[in-house]
């Protein structure tokens, strides 16, 4: 008996989510869009259900790993940390369903783009190059999407020895240009 209500508590402690106030989540059920939870209790569905975007209008900080390739086809993996906020969440689900894109591929495209402006050697004289370059960038899309950036760091960067055996990450792209994916 005791641990048929353990199981249950686990359970629960796993999969079930609680959206606070001013606070919402996008939930993608096998990669595309299911659901917006604005506020409450949701079941995610084990395997099949994923958070890709939290929206709030309290400070949001996550924490981002990835490679990126520079111009001259080095691989450079970057560790970052960002803050965000939303001053009205509806114009910020609005602004996101419009570009049909999540908050983290805004971040990640962002520095995907900065890196790729780059050569290895830009990194290795300037060390605040990748910063420079990647502030318009993010601030242009934050923008777009009504978000507010707090704060932007880069927590961690260095250079993949063997580039060939790595994927480096790169956004989606429409097929008329060299631009992320956005639908107006």
């Amino acid at each position: 008996m005791g641990g048929i209500i353990l199981l249950i508590i686990i359970i629960l402690l796993v999969y079930v989510r609680t959206v606070p106030a001013n606070t919402a989540i996008i939930i993608d059920r096998d990669t595309h869009y299911h659901k917006t939870v604005r506020r409450g209790f949701y079941f995610m569905l084990p395997g099949r259900d994923k958070i890709t975007t939290q929206v709030s209008t309290n400070k949001i900080t996550k924490y981002y790993t990835n490679n990126f390739e520079t111009h001259d086809g080095k691989v450079v993996s970057i560790s970052f940390m960002a803050s965000y906020y939303a001053e009205n969440i509806d114009d910020v689900l609005f602004s996101l369903k419009s570009a049909r894109r999540s908050i983290n591929d805004i971040f990640e495209s962002s520095v995907y783009w900065a890196v790729n402006d780059l050569s290895l050697a830009d990194f290795i004289s300037d060390k605040n190059i990748l910063l420079h370059e990647i502030s318009p960038k993010l601030n242009s899309e934050a923008r777009e999407l009504c978000i507010k950036i707090d704060s932007f760091s880069i927590v961690n960067m260095y250079v993949l020895a063997s580039s060939s055996a790595v994927k480096p990450f790169k956004p989606h792209l429409s097929s008329s240009s060299d631009s992320p994916i956005k639908f107006n």
